[in-house]
């Protein structure tokens, strides 16, 4: 058994390195659009704590070290992933997830990232791998999950170029999940293309165009009616922004 797990891990690992690079440009490249992608959410107070669940090679993580913040952490279930970070931006990355943190991190979070981590975790596991990172967030701090979209019309594709992917989630299952496991205030946004250059700045462009038609599609297909209650996402992530209720203790 222990064999199977870690084949399974090691092929979970070839699967995100041919997804992105340790190079020096593309490394650059990635940390530059990750932190594009989630600047808006972010206070101008560079002394905040965040972290970043399931960090992988640490894009977001330096992302942020360049725009001047420098109280980062990280953790990761891939001990290579977790070297690269700790080369690469320098901050405290332990190697695991959220139910492996020491006890003097809990509370210690203003900021708590997880980005494309849910869809693998086992649908029993999900309640103690969300309490566990409610504990790591300060009452009041915020939580940012990105998961790919089950209303996109690439669901498919979402579901399946990943082979550990286990599930998707849409606006309505996101929302209860988060509400279920001690967050609060919970919206959701589209996990859009980033604008920072000449040519996303075209894409995106293209992208909202896209979008719109594909929203009139979906009202066509399920009636006013019932589309005037929902809030129509259709791209392939889905960004989830909570606020942690209350203290907590351990499932």
């Amino acid at each position: 058994m222990s064999n199977l797990i870690i084949k399974e891990k090691n092929y979970g690992m070839k699967c995100y390195s041919m997804h992105f690079s340790t190079d020096t440009g593309d490394y650059v490249r990635t940390s530059k659009k990750f932190y594009s992608a989630y600047k808006k959410y972010i206070p101008q107070n560079r002394n905040i704590a965040i972290l970043d669940v399931g960090c992988g090679y640490g894009n977001l993580l330096h992302g942020l070290l360049m725009k001047g913040y420098t109280n980062l952490y990280g953790l990761d279930l891939s001990q290579d992933q977790i070297d690269v970070t700790k080369r690469k931006v320098g901050c405290e990355c332990l190697h695991g997830g959220p139910l492996d943190a020491p006890p003097e991190w809990e509370e210690r979070f203003d900021f708590i990232f997880c980005n494309h981590v849910l869809e693998h975790v086992r649908e029993d596991k999900i309640e103690i791998f969300l309490n566990s990172i409610c504990l790591l967030l300060k009452t009041g701090g915020q939580f940012i999950i990105t998961v790919p979209n089950a209303t996109s019309p690439w669901a498919g594709y979402s579901m399946w170029h990943d082979p550990t992917h286990l599930r998707l989630y849409s606006t309505e299952t996101l929302k209860l999940t988060l509400c279920q496991n001690g967050f609060s205030d919970i919206r959701l946004e589209s996990d859009a293309p980033i604008p920072y250059d000449f040519i996303t700045s075209i894409r995106f462009l293209l992208w909202k165009i896209r979008e719109k038609y594909l929203q009139m599609m979906f009202i066509i297909d399920i009636g006013p009616g019932r589309s005037i209650r929902k809030k129509i996402i259709v791209s392939q992530g889905l960004i989830g922004i909570a606020v942690k209720q209350k203290s907590r203790s351990r499932v």
